[in-house]
């Protein structure tokens, strides 16, 4: 994965309500990426159901702030495959739920209320057009 960069997208995880942000705080402060995805999906630890009682929608909720707050923080380099970087603004979108959206509509909708992660979504989307364009170069060759 990505190495992590310093800043955080602080907008989402302010947006949510006071009795949810205590367990954000930990999943943010303590949990990786991964953990974060697992709990979108359903999967939360038992130390998290035991120490917070969330229901399912609310622990969904708590996901997508992390995942939207976590996602700036990793530095996007030249040679990440297309693979990782999809993957990465499918997650984006996924966190919005914003599926089937492009990702320049999504940065629409949020670049005036979370500029770190605007800012962080449009150079992710220059990666994957330049590793598009390089397949297809690379492909034309042959």
């Amino acid at each position: 994965m990505p190495s992590l960069h310093s800043t955080p997208e602080a907008f989402f995880m302010n947006q949510l309500p006071f009795p949810v942000r205590p367990a954000a705080k930990e999943v943010f402060l303590y949990q990786s990426l991964a953990d974060a995805i697992m709990l979108k999906k359903g999967k939360v630890s038992r130390d998290l159901s035991i120490r917070y009682q969330l229901d399912q929608a609310q622990w969904r909720m708590v996901a997508d702030a992390v995942i939207l707050a976590r996602l700036p923080q990793y530095r996007l380099l030249n040679y990440f495959d297309i693979e990782l970087l999809v993957f990465l603004e499918l997650l984006f979108l996924d966190a919005l739920n914003m599926p089937g959206f492009s990702s320049e509509e999504a940065v629409k909708q949020i670049e005036r209320d979370a500029q770190t992660l605007a800012s962080w979504v449009r150079h992710l989307q220059k990666l994957i057009s330049r590793s598009k364009l390089k397949r297809l170069n690379g492909n034309s060759a042959n």
